[in-house]
């Protein structure tokens, strides 16, 4: 962590800690914010979750992307959930806004393999 221009670049996400779980829903096709009602995938290994958070926190590359259609990912604590939005490369906190790259073998696209 520490630099400037990095998704949690103000260390809020590395303060919370590590997550207790996270969930992946995927968006409808063709229902732009629309998810399902079931995670694709779900991660609850403490290990693991340390992996990602560090990975979610250092995705650099920032640029302003729009548009409907993302994913989410959801990232539960013990009295917080954050929703992050990605399209499987990119990560965000809105629809649009500034996005910010993952590494092309990062913890998402592993689980589409």
């Amino acid at each position: 962590m520490g630099k400037t221009s990095c998704f949690d670049q103000n260390q809020q996400l590395a303060k919370l800690g590590t997550p207790k779980k996270l969930e992946y829903y995927e968006c409808l096709s063709g229902n732009a914010f629309s998810f399902a009602d079931t995670a694709t995938f779900h991660i609850t290994s403490k290990d693991e979750l340390n992996a990602i958070i560090i990975e979610i926190c250092n995705a650099d590359k920032p640029g302003f992307w729009k548009g409907a259609g993302w994913d989410r990912l959801k990232l539960y604590y013990a009295d917080t959930v954050v929703t992050i939005l990605t399209n499987k490369e990119r990560i965000g906190l809105s629809a649009s806004g500034k996005f910010y790259a993952l590494e092309k073998d990062n913890f998402i696209t592993k689980r589409f393999r």
